[in-house]
């Protein structure tokens, strides 16, 4: 960054030839499409999909089916009473249950919502990658600053890269 001023030992390299070394190295690393799917694929259970940390909403379901016939019991109870308000806070501890465990199924349908639109939106990708070939020939400094975390120019004016995905 500061030159032969500050770094008296440090290697000097022409833009060009850096710029061809790291498409080199991008290209060996991302051309070939057979690692491009599989690391999407490791993205997928890793990241994008929530898939087995998901509830079951079965369970939910057939819990609130109970509180709605509870419920219904519970009214039928009121209506033969002459004080109803004796039942006032075990309606409203069943419909707060209720609500809760609607709000947990709601919960649960929106996730597996998301990771629906994800896999559609990753099996997209992996058709693309399918049908076009990878063009990598000219140095992209965008790209390059996206999925290129460091270089290292070593001693022997060697260079080692360090992929933002940690390969």
């Amino acid at each position: 960054e500061n030159g032969k001023k500050y770094c008296k030992n440090s290697p000097s390299l022409k833009e060009p030839q850096l710029q061809e070394a790291i498409m080199t190295a991008i290209r060996k690393q991302f051309t070939d499409r057979d690692k491009v799917k599989e690391a999407l694929k490791e993205v997928e259970e890793r990241i994008i999909l929530h898939g087995n940390s998901q509830q079951n909403v079965v369970p939910l379901l057939t819990h609130i089916q109970e509180i709605d016939q509870a419920m219904s019991n519970l009214l039928l109870l009121v209506s033969h009473s002459v004080d109803s308000s004796i039942y006032d806070a075990k309606f409203k501890e069943l419909n707060r249950e209720k609500a809760e465990l609607q709000a947990q199924v709601d919960a649960v349908e929106q996730t597996e919502r998301q990771d629906q639109d994800r896999r559609r939106e990753l099996q997209a990708v992996l058709d693309a990658i399918e049908r076009r070939p990878v063009e990598l020939e000219r140095y992209d400094d965008e790209l390059v600053r996206r999925i290129v975390d460091q270089i290292v120019v070593m001693p022997n004016g060697k260079l080692e890269f360090r992929f933002v995905c940690g390969k």
